[in-house]
């Protein structure tokens, strides 16, 4: 039995019992009706507090501050944000679809694109290694590096070898690149 449950049914009893044993109600007397029972009035008992469990794996974090410029334009409903590894001699590869969407070439978790632009990615685990966040299948197919930047240069971050766990990485605010006007 849970320590609420249990809680409950004590303080159930005793109130019981102080109303058997007539706490404040009248005796009964041949003239007068029975007296009804007044029910006893539950006492609240305060929720047990939970455990926040501590956070696990790796979680990636950051604000892209131009969402209303990318909203209005260029953002799909399919399109998302998607974590892409940096290879070794720098070179993504990347695929289009049909209307000539630009994707990077990736495996690693995805998220959509938030409105408010604020997004975390949760992750048990990664190769240690270079990675980037790429804003895939954009509507523009201009858009020749939808890899969220920060002063005009792609945000990478390093997953290191024998990383300890937890991991969190606040790349903080970054955009998406969009073409000049």
């Amino acid at each position: 039995m849970s320590p609420r449950k249990l809680t409950q049914l004590i303080i159930g009893v005793v109130l019981v019992m102080l109303f058997a044993v007539g706490c404040g109600a009248p005796a009964a007397t041949p003239e007068s009706p029975t007296p009804m029972p007044v029910p006893p009035t539950p006492t609240p008992v305060p929720p047990i507090p939970t455990q926040t469990p501590e956070p696990t794996g790796i979680s990636i974090s950051g604000v892209i501050t131009n969402m209303e410029d990318v909203e209005v334009q260029y953002l799909a409903e399919d399109s998302y944000l998607q974590l892409v590894r940096l290879p070794d001699d720098g070179q993504l590869s990347f695929s289009t679809d049909d209307q000539g969407r630009l994707a990077y070439d990736s495996q690693l978790a995805q998220i959509q694109i938030p409105q408010d632009g604020a997004f975390t990615f949760q992750v048990e685990n990664l190769e240690s290694g270079a990675y980037l966040i790429a804003a895939q299948r954009l509507l523009a197919s201009s858009l020749m590096m939808p890899l969220l930047v920060q002063d005009d240069l792609p945000v990478t971050f390093e997953i290191p070898q024998n990383v300890n766990l937890p991991l969190g990485i606040d790349l903080g605010e970054v955009t998406i690149p969009l073409p000049n006007p």
